[in-house]
């Protein structure tokens, strides 16, 4: 369907269609496209699915129904129904008629550092190979 300009009916049409489609998504774009994909997805099979295809860890917000107390757990097994949680202090159980998650969220975990040496001699050399296996075969024994 081509439009032609001048044509008063059919920009008029068009017109409405856009500020319908607009009025329509005004909740999607308050609250952001992927915020709002996200939460229609908060139950504990998409806990699990999230767990098998991505493997950085897991951070849930969880609130408790009966006391509206709010922790947050890092997954350690996820099953239809329920997950096994780590919190700073200890394992837990959470079912989805104990809790509703809130949100979650993968954690970057890798961390790197660069170390530069300048103007190090040889012997300075291999005193830290030398420490670094000691280091090594103690970590192994």
């Amino acid at each position: 369907m081509r439009l032609r300009t001048g044509d008063v009916k059919q920009e008029a049409i068009v017109f409405f269609c856009f500020v319908l489609l607009n009025l329509l998504s005004m909740d999607l774009v308050a609250n952001g496209f992927w915020s709002t994909y996200n939460k229609a997805f908060l139950t504990f099979s998409h806990i699990r699915r999230e767990l098998i295809h991505n493997p950085k860890p897991l951070e849930l917000t969880l609130q408790n129904k009966t006391t509206g107390a709010i922790k947050k757990a890092f997954v350690v097994e996820a099953k239809e129904e329920k997950a096994v949680l780590l919190d700073s202090i200890h394992f837990f159980e959470a079912s989805a008629e104990v809790y509703t998650i809130l949100d979650f969220e993968h954690i970057n975990t890798k961390k790197e550092e660069k170390i530069i040496f300048e103007r190090i001699s040889v012997d300075s050399i291999g005193q830290l190979l030398r420490a670094c296996l000691e280091v090594i075969r103690s970590i192994n024994s």
